[in-house]
């Protein structure tokens, strides 16, 4: 945008003298009434919303200069126009004002033709990035020659590049001509009985198309694997000589391989230490006398931090017959040990409290760093309670290393820390001066710093800045402040005042959108804290910043203050270049994992299974020029196609696990209530005990309260069927026999407060919510409930870069009673999990039972990771032949700590507890079951892959069989 902003620079002197006979035709016309305004683009009227938005001429307002004036210079801003013209007519009722728009003539303009032999964006992009959006005649050579590069990094020599402008816009006419056939090869450095090899390994021949890129990442690749052998001198080259026709090029490779590396040490060990990483010459592949030396350095400072404070390390090279020896002398010297520490001259502090803050105990080894910020932690415990000229000096008596044969020799220190305290300095008064925006008193309650608290310049500087930053977000842009100090003659009592230079407030004039195409600048301008009017505060650019960058229709956002004519007033032009519109996205992957299956005596068992799975996504934003989006998400998997019996429902592509869903969201919905999220949704499922198709449609609002809060309301209405139940059907709740296809309309609603501090990896902050969902027959749902589920989770940052996360969830729900007339029931009786109450005289058999949907079930690798999906259960929740049924209530708790390995790779421990619960009033944490394991994270571009192992701490036995000993889990993010 830098030309933009030059450009805007110009205009601002050519308004301030503007065009002699144009200014007096509409100065004479000043005052009268504006009734018609008329804008032509290139000649053409037009009545694009978002020029007429820049004017600030309006009919039906008298005509002013400063009007004019500003509105051409917001037309400038705009960054599309070389030139604008105004001219004024008078009519019957007052003055009809017409813009002529000059547009540029830049790179929106330019054309590719001929045979360019690559697609023009690759060749406008280069060229843009370069000129900006105008291109000047004077700079055509230049704009050749950039393309004529571009097409000698692919290879083609022979490129004719000819620019011409035609009809006001800038042709290229362009013959890439033939790729360049390689010549002469010279090998440098190579015997002749090694040149094939060579040739082959970096795939060049005489006669063959030369490819640069090719060529140089061949090249890349060799260096590296001679490099891996430890000839790190290695060092491969190569250049280009084209023929005078570019139809043919000579290569000259220089390959210098050098001699192979060895590292040795010599003198004394390095003990607790990891020598190729203090001496990295293999992991960088370099010798270079740089690295050795920091090496050495590395080497040293690794002795000195375990008490060899006279550590020496030097380096030299050896070149024998056949190899290069890097050797590495080093000398530790004697070990310094703290034998004491003594603190004298403190009279206010406790010198117990000292010490400990001191941090260097008796009996550790004497390190320099580990002293000084031991002195400087007292110096600072003193400044801060207002000891401004305290003196910590640390004292060394260094003694006589005691002769004792076939030990280690240490060398005795005592250390004594000499304190001059220094008189105690508070704060006697704290005034302001220069300011007239705010009063004393308001700034006063911006600031720390209190008559009577102890005198600290740290505290003093962070008030300047809390000051600094209130006049700055109050518009106040070139406000200073300085903090004066005086002190009484003994130094016991400061007196500080604030030194105000305000300077001019300046407030928002008008807000200007410049780069939009199919987004309507309304949309922007919604999303933008700044108003007209309103001091141009630093927290509401950042703020406005952040709302556009979380719209996600925006590549670039660029938010600049521009002034005109000299006030207190700026124009605020909003910069933003447009993400496409349109968004595919798709992959593929295999899920692996245990899984519940029934034997052929119809007893669960666990299996691992591996199911191939594959997603689509297909997304439209901006729609109608707002922030609208449409997105249709596919994902398809193929499970358990061994089972011919099996009743699942399959697609007509063979999918007999599938899920669709449309997603319509709208912001700022019912006059900024929230977000608006429409879906439709079609899946089918297969859960352990049976297969769930489901169909419906949902709405959800949710909106943000600050940074961390949202709130959400919703509706659903959907038909759920079960299939292919493995329980037999005496055993299972009720509810699923009476309603096997059941509909249900259910209200929600939620609220969730997020301060992790990322969302796929966080390592501090938490997460608390609770919902709720509550469907009822007078709203069309066959089935009744209410149901409820809180969750929590905490991360902390542990030395080490450890990682500890816990968290919690709990769910209960309850049916409403329903009557169904007896005859209803096809066989058997309900199981306890249907909640059947009868009367054996009655017509009508009661129950509260909820449908297979809606019921909890625990077990997976996002619950308790011992057991497999859905597998978390005891006898009133799982059947007689070992499939769970599911329960009215659950509990789930998770504790782990994450270790790190390497860069890109987490070692994990963790402990998994929880239940489900046939019926909310048997919820005992007594019946809770637990499962602890390890795992790994891989840190992907795509987010962490994980691997979890999950042991059962406490095996039961169901159907005549005990539960598994371990479940296995591979899935992306964490678990929690």
């Amino acid at each position: 945008m830098n030309h933009v902003a030059s450009r805007l620079a110009v205009v601002a002197v050519l308004l301030s003298t503007p065009s002699p006979a144009p200014a007096a035709e509409i100065e004479a016309l000043i005052g009268q009434a504006v009734v018609a305004v008329e804008v032509f683009n290139d000649g053409l009227v037009t009545d694009e919303r978002a020029i007429f938005d820049l004017l600030e001429t309006r009919t039906g307002q008298p005509l002013s200069l400063r009007q004019v004036r500003e509105s051409v210079t917001h037309l400038f801003t705009w960054g599309d126009f070389a030139d604008v013209q105004v001219s004024a007519t008078e009519v019957a009722r007052g003055v009809a004002l017409r813009y002529d728009l000059v547009p540029l003539r830049g790179a929106a303009q330019i054309e590719i033709r001929g045979t360019p032999g690559r697609p023009p964006e690759e060749l406008l992009g280069p060229l843009t990035r370069r000129f900006g959006r105008v291109i000047r005649a004077d700079q055509f050579p230049e704009a050749v020659a950039l393309l004529e590069a571009l097409y000698v990094e692919a290879g083609r020599f022979a490129a004719r590049i000819r620019p011409e402008m035609v009809d006001g816009r800038l042709l290229f006419e362009i013959d890439q001509g033939p790729a360049a056939l390689i010549g002469q090869i010279e090998l440098r450095g190579v015997s002749e009985e090694d040149r094939p090899g060579v040739l082959a390994r970096l795939g060049v021949a005489t006669g063959v198309t030369y490819d640069p890129a090719r060529v140089v990442t061949r090249l890349e690749e060799y260096e590296a694997d001679i490099r891996e052998e430890r000839y790190y001198e290695a060092r491969f080259r190569h250049d280009v000589s084209p023929a005078p026709d570019g139809s043919t090029v000579n290569l000259v490779f220089d390959i210098r391989i050098g001699l192979p590396v060895e590292v040795v040490f010599e003198g004394d060990a390095v003990p607790d230490a990891r020598l190729d990483e203090l001496v990295p010459v293999a992991r960088e592949g370099s010798i270079d006398e740089d690295l050795l030396e920091d090496s050495s350095l590395r080497i040293e400072t690794h002795l000195r931090g375990l008490g060899y404070r006279d550590a020496r390390v030097t380096h030299r090279r050896l070149a024998d017959e056949g190899m290069l020896t890097i050797v590495f002398t080093v000398d530790h010297g004697s070990q310094y040990r703290v034998e004491d520490v003594v603190f004298t001259g403190q009279t206010t502090e406790p010198g117990v409290e000292l010490v400990t803050l001191f941090d260097v105990a008796t009996g550790m080894p004497l390190v320099t760093t580990e002293l000084d910020e031991g002195t400087a932690a007292v110096r600072a415990l003193y400044s801060s309670r207002g000891y401004r000229a305290v003196q910590v000096t640390p004292v060394l008596a260094v003694g006589e290393a005691p002769v004792l044969i076939d030990l280690p020799q240490f060398v005795p220190v005592e250390i004594t820390v000499e304190v001059v305290e220094g008189p105690r300095t508070t704060i006697g008064l704290v005034a302001f001066d220069g300011n007239t925006a705010f009063s004393g008193e308001a700034l006063a309650a911006l600031i720390e710093t209190k008559i009577g608290d102890a005198y600290f310049t740290p505290r003093l500087d962070a008030d300047r800045g809390r000051l600094r930053s209130h006049y700055r977000n109050e518009g106040y842009e070139t406000v200073q402040i300085v903090a004066q100090r005086r002190f009484d003659e003994d130094g016991a009592t400061a007196q500080v005042t604030f030194q105000v230079d305000e300077g001019v407030q300046v407030v928002v004039d008008h807000i200007l959108v410049v780069g939009t195409n199919r987004i309507a600048p309304s949309t922007v301008r919604s999303e933008t804290t700044l108003r007209p009017g309103a001091p141009l505060g630093l927290d509401e650019i950042a703020e406005t910043r952040r709302r556009l960058t979380a719209m996600g229709l925006f590549r670039r956002i660029d938010i600049r203050g521009f002034s005109h004519g000299g006030g207190h007033q700026r124009d605020v032009v909003i910069f933003v270049e447009e993400a496409p519109a349109s968004t595919v996205g798709y992959g593929g992957g295999i899920e692996l994992g245990h899984r519940l299956r029934a034997t052929a005596a119809g007893v669960a068992t666990e299996q691992f299974e591996l199911a191939p799975r594959g997603f689509l996504e297909i997304g439209r934003r901006n729609l109608w020029g707002k922030n609208r989006s449409l997105n249709l998400f596919t994902r398809v998997s193929v499970r358990r196609k061994d089972d011919a019996q099996a009743e699942t429902l399959r697609s007509r592509l063979g999918f007999n696990e599938y899920r669709v869903l449309l997603n319509y969201r709208e912001p700022r919905a019912f006059g900024r209530a929230g977000d608006l999220l429409v879906s439709g949704f079609v899946e089918q499922a297969i859960r352990p005990s049976f297969d769930l198709f489901s169909r419906g449609v949902n709405a959800d609002l949710r909106r943000t309260f600050g940074f961390t809060m949202t709130g959400s309301v919703g509706y659903t209405y959907g038909r759920n069927r079960v299939s292919n139940q493995q329980f037999e059907p005496e055993e299972g709740p009720l509810v699923d026999r009476l309603f096997p296809e059941v509909t249900l309309s259910s209200f929600s609603s939620g609220v969730l407060r997020d301060t992790r501090n990322d969302a796929l990896e966080p390592t501090s902050g938490g997460l608390l919510g609770v919902d709720g969902e509550v469907a009822l027959r007078a709203i069309g749902s066959e089935v009744g409930f209410a149901k409820t589920t809180l969750q929590g989770y905490f991360y902390r940052q542990l030395p080490g870069e450890l990682v500890f996360a816990g968290g919690a969830r709990l769910g209960v729900a309850r049916g409403f009673t329903r009557s169904v007339p007896l005859s209803s029931i096809q066989s058997g009786e309900p199981g306890a999990g249907g909640g059947r109450r009868a009367d054996p005289t009655a017509s009508l058999v009661m129950f509260q039972g909820l449908p297979a949907s809606e019921r909890f079930f625990a077990g997976g690798d996002t619950t308790v990771r011992g057991f497999a999906l859905d597998q978390l259960g005891d006898d009133s929740t799982i059947d007689a032949h070992g499939f769970p049924t599911g329960g009215n209530a659950m509990v789930v708790m998770n504790a782990e700590l994450r270790v790190p390995v390497t860069g890109a790779i987490q070692a994990v421990g963790f402990l998994d507890a929880g239940n489900v619960f046939d019926r909310v009033g048997h919820l005992s944490l007594g019946r809770i079951r637990g499962a602890a394991g390890f795992g790994l994270r891989y840190r992907s571009p795509v987010g962490p892959l994980r691997f979890d192992a999950g042991f059962k701490l406490d095996r039961q036995e169901f159907a005549g069989e005990r539960e598994s000993l371990f479940a296995l889990h591979f899935s992306i993010g964490q678990a929690f």
